[in-house]
């Protein structure tokens, strides 16, 4: 037996109103679809039928699941209404159990067609989702993500990006995104898409400044995927001057821990440039005047992943950059090395 309280008379007529409204509207839309197949784009003469899909669509349970069907096929085609749908779906998602997962499918099959604008809002939507503590609900969403990807990689990437400004834990779960699922497909996404690897990288200039460490090391993973960093030389000093800016070679280190393991972060990714044809001298004139005289203040673990970058880098090294690099260095490494070994040391050991 039904223990849901029945609707009330006016409410049924309201409903069966609604219903045939949706109805109506979605048999007007389908059919702007089937003419679409055919080559005639009629989709700008229905969005009134689209408009009365959103506005019908929380009248009851009925026509939430009715919508929830109808309007994800079609916001691609309606973006001045993006607002106005994402919103009602973001609605129905909030309303309960039975419409959360459905929501988030219908943002899924949003981003397999919807224009860069239509993205973008979504992306916002679905970063906010990445927070939920369901897997089921969190996997779709990593899906919806994906598909928008492969829709418009420049849309979702700039979405995703400008999120590094939001709170922390909406930060931190974009950049887990960014590195588990953008960044091993970047080379693909972005082949021969000079307006979205430029696009991006601008973007990444402007926040590598703020950026945490994690945040840091995913910019420059994305970078080094980029073509237009690719083409040798030219490429290696143009993102070197990227890496450049970030550490701000005209100020005094910071040898505080977080600053540290970033300035770390910067020089690996540096060490990695300079084996394309980048030269070395201004950040080796740096560590040399600036880093290493801060060399006690650092972790010992910072201590020992500096010296091995360093190591790495000092064979390409040349010129009068590595006098001033030796006269900084070889009093750190003196300090370093182990006592000379006795005969006495042998038998305690």
């Amino acid at each position: 037996k039904n223990c849901l309280p029945s609707l009330s008379p006016w409410k049924k007529m309201a409903e069966a109103a609604a219903l045939d409204a949706i109805y109506a509207a979605s048999n007007a839309l389908l059919d702007a679809q089937s003419k679409l197949k055919a080559g005639e784009d009629t989709f700008a003469e229905h969005e009134e039928q689209f408009k009365v899909v959103v506005s019908k669509a929380k009248v009851s349970p009925k026509t939430k699941t009715l919508a929830l069907q109808v309007l994800p096929k079609y916001l691609g085609h309606y973006p001045a209404q993006a607002d106005s749908a994402l919103d009602i779906l973001i609605d129905l998602f909030e309303e309960g159990e039975g419409y959360r997962m459905k929501a988030i499918e219908s943002f899924k099959s949003i981003a397999s067609s919807a224009s860069a604008s239509v993205i973008s809002k979504l992306v916002g939507v679905l970063a906010q989702l990445l927070l939920s503590e369901d897997e089921k609900e969190v996997a779709v969403v990593n899906q919806a993500l994906c598909t928008a990807l492969q829709q418009d990689v420049q849309a979702t990437t700039t979405a995703l990006l400008e999120l590094m400004t939001a709170e922390a834990s909406v930060r931190g779960k974009a950049v887990e995104f960014l590195t588990a699922e953008l960044v091993p497909r970047a080379p693909a996404l972005f082949k021969d898409n000079t307006e979205a690897q430029n696009a991006v990288a601008t973007q990444i200039k402007k926040l590598l400044g703020t950026a945490t460490t994690a945040e840091v090391s995913v910019y420059l993973k994305i970078l080094f995927a980029l073509q237009v960093f690719q083409s040798g030389e030219e490429g290696a000093n143009e993102l070197l001057g990227i890496v450049i800016n970030s550490i701000d070679l005209a100020a005094d280190f910071d040898a505080s821990e977080a600053n540290a393991d970033r300035f770390l972060t910067l020089l690996r990714s540096a060490r990695l440039i300079f084996n394309h044809g980048a030269s070395p001298m201004k950040v080796m004139s740096y560590v040399s005047k600036k880093v290493l005289p801060k060399f006690d203040e650092l972790s010992p673990t910072q201590q020992t992943t500096l010296l091995k970058v360093l190591a790495e880098i000092s064979p390409i090294m040349r010129g009068h950059p590595c006098r001033d690099f030796l006269t900084a260095i070889y009093p750190i490494m003196l300090a370093l090395l182990p006592e000379e070994v006795t005969e006495e040391t042998k038998l305690n050991y």
